[in-house]
């Protein structure tokens, strides 16, 4: 008990253990970036309805920061940290949500997490966002989509006329020293997870991929596949390396 703390974050009380869970204080206007994207898109359009699920949702801070801004919209959240979904629930209580069943909290392997989101729900339920904040491995889950039903994805588009939008973060390091692509390297390492690159490159060549294949892996998934990337620099972690 002596490691838990509550830390306030735009009026909402945070609960969590130093001890037993990630938290950063820095990321809170990453945090605040994320949440504005996500708002930005929601005004967009005509139908206010959202569901947002968080792959790697810790103790729930951006889930709480939306829930708090969009009282209709359902939150899946998911961690594999039994002590996060622990302080998740008891922030909560805490800061007095109406309608708590607007949270639907899970403590299951993300990779099992990501195929249930498009298996096991119905074309309204599958989310409109997925939060993928894990840089370390985010990429290397998104080959549970393979797993997902395309006839649910079609039927959302159809009634809703979107498709899920992933907010996924992850290293990246340029592909040589006179690079500035770390961008481009970034797009690489999510679209050969999504597509496997047929191209002949190795697995150890994919920490050195060349500008020239970074750039025809965004054109190929964008003109051919509709992928509509977008990226920008979150922040640098050291010398050479940043999250994307």
């Amino acid at each position: 008990a002596k490691f838990e703390t509550t830390v306030v974050e735009h009026g909402l009380r945070i609960r969590l253990s130093v001890a037993d869970c990630y938290w950063s204080t820095r990321l809170s206007g990453e945090r605040q970036e994320l949440i504005h994207d996500i708002e930005r898109q929601l005004a967009k359009r005509k139908n206010q309805d959202l569901v947002i699920a968080d792959v790697f949702c810790g103790v729930g801070a951006v889930c709480l920061l939306l829930a708090k801004s969009n009282p209709n919209c359902t939150i899946l959240a998911n961690d594999w940290n039994p002590s996060a979904i622990h302080y998740f629930k008891e922030s909560i209580a805490s800061n007095g949500f109406e309608n708590e069943n607007q949270f639907q909290l899970s403590c299951v392997d993300a990779y099992d997490f990501m195929i249930e989101l498009g298996t096991d729900r119905s074309a309204e339920e599958i989310p409109d966002h997925i939060l993928m904040n894990f840089p370390l491995e985010a990429p290397s889950f998104l080959g549970a989509l393979r797993w997902w039903s395309s006839t649910a994805v079609a039927k959302k588009f159809e009634a809703k006329q979107r498709y899920p939008r992933f907010h996924v973060y992850t290293f990246a390091r340029p592909s040589n020293h006179a690079a500035n692509d770390e961008e481009e390297v970034a797009i690489d390492l999510v679209a050969n997870e999504l597509l496997p690159d047929m191209c002949g490159i190795s697995d150890e060549e994919d920490a050195d991929i060349s500008i020239e294949s970074a750039r025809h892996r965004r054109k190929e998934l964008d003109e051919e596949f509709g992928a509509q990337f977008e990226t920008r620099l979150v922040r640098d972690v050291a010398p050479g390396k940043v999250v994307v």
